[in-house]
């Protein structure tokens, strides 16, 4: 087992021995065209962005002080723990897809930050191939550009959050004005 501080790949191989655990602290990318195969990578702390359209089979865990953000497609089983925010950018309304080509859990402690561009009629969605498990107390925190106070929200409105599953729709229950979780 490893521990780095930061890690950056653009277009390499990221191999993590079989059985074995490289952690990362910091800020952290892998970039399109990067294979993380091996192991597991587990992000313990900083922002952990990825990218990558390779096939990729390692185990992500993404600790209660990390964040994974990014647009690429994940091949291991994902678990997090701290903040998942999908997409290239972390600004408010700014929506990406991502894909788990596995299972993907989120912890009692995880907070799914899901943007919606109302303007673009638009949200962040993540397509799941395997199984989708949300533990009790996990957080679903809405982020719009658009307050809970606008007109825009007095209609129903239909997105895919959560792609690739077996089933059609859920509901999240009630939204009060004012409020963004």
């Amino acid at each position: 087992n490893d521990t780095v501080a930061s890690l950056a790949s653009t277009g390499g191989s990221v191999t993590i021995g079989s059985g074995k655990t490289l952690s990362v602290s910091g800020t952290s990318s892998i970039g399109t065209g990067s294979t993380l195969t091996g192991g597991t990578m587990e992000a313990t702390g900083g922002t952990l962005t990825f990218n990558s359209a390779s096939g990729n089979s390692s185990a992500l865990i993404i600790g209660t002080a990390a964040k994974l953000t990014g647009t690429g497609v994940i091949g291991g089983t994902t678990t997090v723990n701290g903040v998942h925010a999908v997409g290239a950018s972390t600004a408010a309304g700014v929506t990406g897809a991502q894909t788990v080509a596995s299972s993907l859990n989120y912890g009692s402690a995880s907070i799914f930050e899901w943007d919606i561009n109302t303007a673009a009629s638009s949200s962040d969605s993540v397509s799941v191939s395997g199984s989708l498990v949300i533990s009790s107390g996990a957080i679903f925190k809405v982020v719009s550009t658009t307050a809970f106070t606008d007109a825009f929200w007095n209609t129903t409105r239909n997105w895919n959050v959560f792609g690739g599953l077996d089933f059609d729709a859920f509901t999240l229950g009630f939204v009060a004005n004012g409020l963004s979780q």
